[in-house]
């Protein structure tokens, strides 16, 4: 499934039990912890997501929560 990121985050990765995929682009089905880096940060944990077979996913990622939410 394709996923896309908007926001200001500089760097999202999904990471989970099939492997670890740079956004945007295309992420099997599975369960995933989010990893963002945002100005003047290190990567972290911004979130969990679930990604499902067909359709498109976009997540938004905000620097002032440093979280990555699906919209």
């Amino acid at each position: 499934m394709p996923v896309q990121v908007s926001g200001d985050a500089e760097e999202v990765v999904l990471e989970g039990a099939g492997g670890s995929f740079t956004l945007p682009g295309r992420v099997p089905a599975g369960a995933y912890t989010v990893l963002a880096t945002f100005p003047g940060h290190e990567q972290a944990k911004a979130g969990e997501v679930n990604v499902l077979d067909g359709g498109a996913l976009e997540l938004v990622c905000k620097s002032g929560f440093r979280r990555c939410q699906v919209r």
